[in-house]
């Protein structure tokens, strides 16, 4: 099988004209080739920003989410949107447009080939953001996107909500020795494992470390969708710039450190958040890990109007509610036991309550 990622293949003599995506559907951690953790719906929009090189000789930009076939050998299914061409928008080496999936797009499965049970032939959903120049290059970009129905309801097999307690988009600053602590959500169904780990990459991606622990698994019957775990950055764990190749000071090439949070599924599913990591010498040992609030009850599930919140004891508590993409929704100190939920659309969420320096969490279906 070969899968197209991020690929510039040149017909005629000219220029390349690189394309960068820096955020995609608001998150900044992807990478061409990835598996988009969130599901979509059609009729979603899906918010892209980035930039494109060699403007003088673009000819064309746009977007197409395209279905290939399991073999690659042809398309299932194809939307193309325009994104700036001589006739529209402007061709200024900026990358920020709506993609609309259309109502009647082409679903994640829908063109699977399940004639053979036993080898069920999957097919590729991909978006993919391309630039057309002249001479002519072939330059595009693309993320793997799973597509659902309408009336379905999208879910996220993984969210991270903080590290460190900080947005999980940021720079995350820490040293070797030193604690970070994870928080986040993940969908148990079929769930084999999570793991957390360190990873450093060279700048042409080819691993040059990698510490990873496995957090939970289904051996320990500790799969419960949940994840509040303070990962310990190994004492002779690469440092933030260690991998980068800086031979060319007018161009050097940066290395890629990131801290993982993975889920392993069964069937397989490449379930993975990347954080980026800036590791510095030596701290002292500490910690960040926040105590799980033991005896939380959270009812009922499925919830309409009102969620009854029970803790161990008997004062203030602080909730937040996040949607199923980890946006956090409002937060609130309560002081009784009952939470007014009637603003919240249908779909998943998670509940998050903290108490007495200690946290836990809950995810519900609001209906």
């Amino acid at each position: 099988m070969v899968a197209l990622f991020c690929v510039t293949t040149i017909f005629a003599q000219s220029e390349e004209g690189p394309i960068e995506i820096t955020s995609f559907a608001d998150s900044t951690n992807i990478t061409a080739g990835d598996n988009f953790p969130r599901a979509f719906k059609q009729g979603d929009t899906i918010h892209i920003e980035g930039s494109y090189g060699n403007i003088a000789n673009a000819k064309a930009v746009w977007a197409t989410y395209d279905i290939y076939k399991s073999d690659w050998s042809g398309l299932e299914y194809t939307a193309l949107q325009p994104i700036a061409n001589d006739s529209i928008g402007t061709l200024d080496g900026k990358i920020s447009f709506d993609y609309v999936i259309p109502m009647d797009a082409g679903l994640k499965g829908q063109f699977d080939d399940n004639s053979d049970p036993e080898n069920v032939k999957i097919a590729f959903p991909i978006l993919q953001v391309r630039i057309q120049y002249e001479p002519e290059v072939n330059t595009y970009w693309n993320i793997f996107i799973d597509v659902q129905g309408e009336e379905a309801e999208a879910t996220t097999p993984l969210t991270v909500l903080t590290i460190d307690g900080l947005d999980p988009t940021t720079l995350i600053d820490g040293k070797q020795g030193e604690s970070v602590n994870v928080m986040g959500t993940y969908d148990t169904q079929n769930a084999t494992d999570v793991s957390v780990g360190y990873l450093v990459f060279n700048p042409d991606w080819s691993q040059a470390y990698a510490n990873t622990v496995v957090i939970a698994d289904a051996a320990s019957g500790n799969l419960d969708g949940t994840i509040n775990y303070d990962y310990t950055i190994p004492a002779d764990a690469p440092l933030h710039g260690s991998v980068d190749d800086v031979s060319d000071p007018n161009m050097p090439a940066t290395g890629h450190y990131l801290l993982q949070v993975r889920v392993n599924y069964d069937p397989p599913l490449d379930i993975f958040y990347n954080a980026n990591l800036s590791v510095g010498e030596g701290g002292k040992t500490t910690s960040f890990y926040v105590p799980i609030l033991e005896g939380l009850e959270i009812s009922p599930n499925p919830a309409t109007h009102a969620l009854k919140i029970v803790t161990p004891l008997a004062k203030e508590k602080h909730v937040s509610i996040y949607d199923a993409s980890g946006k956090v929704l409002f937060e609130k100190d309560l002081a009784g036991d009952f939470l007014d939920i009637s603003m919240l659309n249908t779909g998943l969420h998670f509940i998050r309550v903290e108490q007495d320096g200690k946290v836990g969490g809950q995810k519900i279906m609001v209906e």
